[in-house]
């Protein structure tokens, strides 16, 4: 098979190339780059299409284009990076999607040995915040139930038709998103992951993929997060680029300013109504809009804004009750349980699951 690719190479390279640096590209090109190269019996047909996916990533990279496997084309190939192509591929990215909703969930479904759990989430929650301070996102871990996105270690084969490749290569990766998988992300458990500059830093690597969990594709700017290969990123340090900001505020907007207000409803006007209503101890809560406002309480400031009253809970609620000492609040699809004496959302699932779905 090697020969046979070998033979139709520019004869310059034909005597520089080994064949495990044709088998590298041609499985880089294939997994990153859409490369198809078909046979005919045991001859292949033309090597026009492997020039041209080379001159595609040489490109990307900022190279020179010559079409060759030369060794600064071979070298970025074995850097490490991320296993999501760098040019569309429908099963990661069908249709630019993105999430429907602003208030997403996440949860660390299986953690690394090579870290304290604590780091593991403070490198997550960092990642996160880099994204959430340059939207109006705002993300919620929880701890068991569904949750949009699900972060997990495992090595070669874990169930999703991309296998990892042990060590260095392919260090993790991330799907689109949407339903089932949607929104996941896979860090490979051969690589070694820390919370420095040792190893792999966990935090570097999460930030990118989350960038795809939220529908961010690759950057050509070395700079950016979504840089497809590896550059360690100081969690303390780092902030996004001009590139990363464009991109994920072209998706859902920039953040609120901080003392931004909407007007508060109006409650005395004639056409006023509300978007829900619950009892908590001896008091009654009702939902507009953004916003909450509370009969039998004498604290001044009301009406407040849900988010600021409720953390966790999404902008407008469209219903509320008290159950079993917590009060569950839908929003959308979603459905909250909020522990009153926390202050905090403790759950979320899926609002037709109270109808056993």
């Amino acid at each position: 098979m090697f020969a046979e690719i070998l033979w139709t190479l520019p004869i310059d390279q034909e005597q520089q190339l080994r064949p495990e640096d044709v088998e590298l590209a041609e499985g880089y090109l294939r997994r990153f780059y859409n490369l198809n190269l078909r046979s005919r019996g045991r001859q292949i047909r033309s090597m026009s299409a492997m020039e041209e996916k080379t001159r595609e990533m040489q490109n990307f990279f900022g190279l020179q284009e010559t079409g060759h496997l030369d060794p600064h084309t071979l070298d970025v190939m074995r850097e490490p990076r991320c296993g999501v192509p760098d040019v569309e591929n429908f099963s990661f990215y069908p249709g630019k999607p993105k999430w429907k909703h602003h208030t997403i969930t996440y949860m660390i479904a299986k953690y690394t040995p090579d870290m304290k759990r604590e780091d593991v989430e403070k490198s997550f929650q960092t990642a996160l915040k880099m994204w959430s301070d340059a939207t109006p996102l705002k993300f919620i871990k929880v701890n068991h139930g569904k949750a949009d996105i699900v972060l997990s270690f495992a090595r070669r084969t874990h169930g999703d038709f991309f296998p990892f490749d042990g060590p260095r290569g392919v260090l993790a990766h991330a799907f689109q998103p949407g339903e089932g998988m949607g929104g996941d992300v896979h860090f490979d458990e051969d690589e070694t992951w820390t919370a420095g500059s040792q190893g792999y830093s966990l935090f570097a690597v999460a930030a990118h993929e989350l960038g795809h969990s939220l529908g961010l594709t690759h950057s050509r700017d070395p700079s950016a997060i979504m840089y497809p290969n590896y550059r360690y990123r100081s969690s303390t340090q780092y902030s996004l680029s001009k590139d990363d900001v464009l991109g994920i505020q072209t998706l859902y907007g920039k953040p609120t300013k901080k003392g931004e207000t909407e007007q508060a409803p109006k409650k005395c006007d004639p056409n006023f109504s509300f978007d829900a209503a619950t009892m908590i101890g001896n008091e009654i809560v009702f939902f507009k809009n953004r916003y909450d406002e509370r009969k039998r309480r004498m604290d001044p400031g009301f009406p407040k804004l849900i988010q600021k009253d409720w953390p966790g809970i999404p902008r407008r609620v469209d219903a509320a009750f008290k159950l079993h000492g917590s009060i569950f609040l839908f929003s959308g699809i979603k459905s909250y349980q909020f522990d009153f004496r926390k202050n905090r959302v403790v759950n979320i699932i899926s609002a037709n699951s109270w109808l056993g779905c």
